[in-house]
């Protein structure tokens, strides 16, 4: 028996009990002994008329025997059943109200209440490695059972987003269980979801004249366009935007979303992954969990949603895009005059009483005609009035000394047009005035991890990346945490409403692109990107859902970066390149194709930087190919797999394990397509090619000799497959461990082997 398997059946029906789904074994049956398969018969024995459910329970299964055994290859098999029976037995002593309450708290919370002080005495280092590795996994279940609609019905789409929200004031336990009752009996239909980052609102920000109109183009449902007068940006549309979705927050809409929109793709990416935090899809393809999330929209009844798009620059990218019906209201904030997505609401800069008294009150500097003349300098234009009053309130200036400092400085390189002419000179001034004036004023460590976070973002995607990514580019990344903060008080960084991401004013980018240029400094800029975002690819979570959706979010980043004209220095960076082969790796390894499949395009980049015949773009078409069967897509699996395979020939030689794994998926993609013979003759050859390069018993080999008894049983030569299987069955218990995933799919196929041979 498969010890690991003994683990599931205790792990997956203590879940279900958590959230009070009946016992999947009889009362006083103890531990299942027959792994997976008795949990998933058990599932459909105690809920026979819910096919999601069993649905639900065998994947999870299958998923926690998998990712389990990972962890046991060090271990022998007393030190494995020793570990395996002490979590069982925390398992059957925990109260179940009390762990669920600490498993929506917290993985530290969760793992505290199941181990106390003494759990892992008298275990070694890889004892208590495997211990808590099997409570990390436990606490995924519990996360991932809490957002099914399987278990949890009503609840589970919007209750676990509403008890975190509650749980950041960190309530008794008491009350965390009082939610948790409250979301189950109903109580999410009065719940609302907030999703996406919206931008918080500016210290100081200025009621805007355009907010009533905005509010009467919105008054019972609609769509409204937010653009600039003359197409300027730093005229404010996202923060009256925002600020108008804070206030349907705070009365509690039913729905509030904010989507940057600066392509179709962000769009669609941004929509699905709002439907799966949500739970209104759990649809995978990103264009299908989109259009389930605007569907849900469009028919949710007369109670008030908003959906924000931010920052689109065609009216083409989000016209399909809009949701209807009573009590919807949509926001479209652009630079461009657009009249086919609704009214439009044209926001100016500020009016001069407001420019006049905004800068009076963020410096404490009372004249009215010093502040009305710097008003007029900078064109009224808010975000270069937010920049001034950062370096007049720093400087200690008044109005008359800080004209002076603005008439030496340098403007902006490249001039940026509006629909009536250009920017003023002056705007570009203060923007490299505040930035410079606040690296300036910071201690040298901090001020050095400035210049690295600010030219990072300056060429990432502009909507902002979350601030654990930067604090590799730094020494210590307490100091970069600093430094963010600096720079986000001091009004140079942006922070999104729940303070994860931050990001640069557009304008603000441009400004401190053209320094680092003007310093022959890009090649640092670019650098720091990517320091950056191979800290993101490296984040190590507890759980299988965690690291796959930071995936999903650094692809994403990827995918607008490709999408922005001013970060052309990185589309020829060859780290980059690098980074994005990684993520599709990952991708194809967390068999979550769409990630990958959305970066297809950068696979000519990739080509054309690090050279076509290099690994690296031999081994993005490999996993190309995996991607693409994954979802079915045997035709361009085919493709991709033969061109990597042929060229991973021509580079490494025909016995290197790279091209022995690419004949391995292309004989599975013609496994599948129906070409069973070719594809048992192309496995008998890497088998035979395998053993004599790696030894027979290398893991690889095991792994290609358990396919070529996949071959034999699917073209029905159940005798050699039976044998074959038989074999492996032994070697892979002696060499791998029978709790390792390879033994059972052996001893599995060697079950069905006999069974069909009756």
């Amino acid at each position: 028996m498969s010890k690991v398997s003994s683990i599931v059946s205790a792990a997956v029906p203590w879940v279900l009990g958590v959230f009070g789904v009946p016992p999947l074994v009889a009362e006083g049956a103890g531990v299942v002994a027959a792994g997976v398969d008795t949990v998933v018969e058990a599932g459909k024995a105690s809920a026979a008329r819910n096919r999601e459910l069993q649905a639900f329970v065998a994947k999870a299964a299958e998923s926690f025997e998998e990712q389990c055994g990972r962890e046991i290859t060090h271990l022998g098999d007393y030190d494995r059943e020793v570990v395996e029976k002490r979590m069982r037995e925390l398992l059957q002593a925990a109260d179940r109200d009390a762990m669920l309450g600490a498993a929506l708290i917290g993985y530290d919370e969760f793992q505290l209440r199941l181990f106390g002080t003494e759990a892992c005495a008298g275990l070694d280092d890889d004892g208590r490695g495997y211990l808590v590795a099997l409570c990390g996994h436990v606490h995924g279940l519990v996360l991932s059972f809490a957002q099914s609609d399987a278990v949890l019905g009503v609840a589970s789409t919007t209750a676990i987003r509403i008890i975190w929200r509650e749980l950041a004031s960190r309530p008794t336990l008491d009350q965390v269980q009082l939610l948790i009752r409250q979301a189950i009996s109903g109580e999410v239909e009065k719940r609302r979801h907030v999703v996406g980052s919206r931008p918080r609102l500016a210290a100081g920000f200025v009621t805007r004249n355009e907010m009533p109109a905005l509010r009467d183009a919105l008054d019972q449902s609609g769509v409204a366009t937010v653009s600039a007068l003359q197409g300027m940006r730093g005229a404010g549309k996202s923060q009256l935007a925002s600020a108008y979705a804070e206030a349907c927050e705070n009365d509690l809409w039913r729905f509030v979303g904010w989507i940057t929109a600066s392509t179709r793709e962000q769009a669609i990416t941004e929509l699905a992954a709002a439907a799966q935090s949500t739970g209104i899809s759990d649809e995978e393809i990103p264009e299908k969990a989109a259009r389930q999330l605007l569907a849900w929209l469009s028919s949710a009844g007369p109670e008030p949603r908003l959906l924000v798009f931010d920052n689109v620059n065609s009216a083409d990218d989000v016209t399909d895009l809009i949701p209807t019906g009573p009590g919807m209201r949509v926001i479209v904030t652009t630079t461009r005059k657009a009249t086919a997505l609704g009214k439009p609401v044209e926001i100016g800069v500020y009016t001069p009483q407001q420019a006049i008294d905004y800068l009076q009150d963020a410096t404490d500097v009372r004249d009215e005609e010093g502040a009305g003349a710097v008003a007029e300098d900078l064109g009224r234009l808010p975000v270069a009035l937010t920049q001034a009053a950062v370096v007049i309130k720093g400087r200690n200036y008044d109005f008359r000394r800080y004209r002076e400092l603005l008439s030496s400085g340098r403007g902006l390189d490249r001039v940026v047009e509006t629909e009536d002419g250009a920017y003023p000179q002056l705007v570009g001034v203060a923007l490299r005035l505040a930035y410079t004036d606040v690296l300036k004023g910071l201690p040298g460590e901090v001020s050095d991890a400035a210049e690295h976070v600010l030219g990072a973002l300056a060429l990432l995607a502009e909507p902002g990346v979350p601030r654990e990514w930067l604090r590799g580019l730094g020494d210590d990344e307490f100091v970069v945490d600093e430094t963010v903060g600096a720079l986000v008080k001091n009004s140079i960084l942006i922070e999104s409403e729940d303070r994860r991401i931050v990001s640069l004013h557009r304008l603000q980018a441009q400004v401190i692109r053209e320094d680092f240029e003007a310093r022959n400094e890009m090649g640092a800029a670019v650098r720091n990107a990517c320091v950056a975002m191979h800290g993101a690819s490296w984040y190590v979570a507890n759980t299988y859902l965690v690291e796959r959706d930071n995936n999903r979010e650094i692809a994403s980043q990827f995918v607008a970066v490709r999408e922005q004209s001013h970060s052309t220095s990185l589309m020829n960076d060859e780290d980059w390149m690098r980074l994005v082969a990684a993520v599709v790796y990952r991708s194809s390894q967390q068999l979550d194709p769409y990630p990958a499949i959305e970066l297809e395009g950068y696979l000519e980049d990739v080509n054309r930087v690090l050279g076509a015949d290099c690994r690296e773009a031999l081994m993005f078409c490999n996993n190309l190919g995996v991607v693409y069967e994954l979802v079915g897509d045997l035709g361009r699996a085919r493709l991709f797999y033969e061109r990597a395979l042929d060229g991973l020939s021509k580079v490494t030689g025909a016995d290197q394990s790279d091209v022995l794994a690419a004949r391995n998926n292309l004989a599975g993609v013609y496994l599948s397509s129906g070409n069973l013979t070719q594809a048992a003759s192309m496995l008998e050859r890497v088998v035979c090619d395998a053993k004599r390069v790696f030894g027979e018993r290398h893991p690889d080999t095991l792994m290609f000799r358990g396919n070529l008894a996949k071959a034999y049983e699917a073209v029905g030569d159940l005798s050699r497959a039976s044998v074959l299987f038989d074999r492996l069955t032994e070697d892979t218990s002696r060499i791998l461990g029978s709790g390792d995933q390879r033994t059972f799919t052996a001893r599995s196929g060697l079950a069905r082997a006999y069974k069909e041979q009756g």
